[in-house]
């Protein structure tokens, strides 16, 4: 997942890698900051749709 410019679509493929190793857990807890990537209007709207994937937000 290495890259030189953090996007909210290479954060939405680690999500997706996530979701997919992860299948059979029932819920995917993900602890992160605020960093615009994960607070942006395309992850956000990705996320909306995965119950299965649990954001907590830490402050920074």
């Amino acid at each position: 997942m290495g890259a030189n410019s953090k996007s909210s679509a290479l954060f939405i493929r680690l999500l997706k890698r996530l979701k997919a190793t992860y299948c059979r857990t029932k819920t995917i807890t993900l602890l992160e900051d605020n960093y615009i990537i994960h607070k942006g209007r395309e992850t956000q709207r990705w996320l909306k749709d995965k119950p299965k994937c649990r954001v907590i937000y830490q402050p920074v």
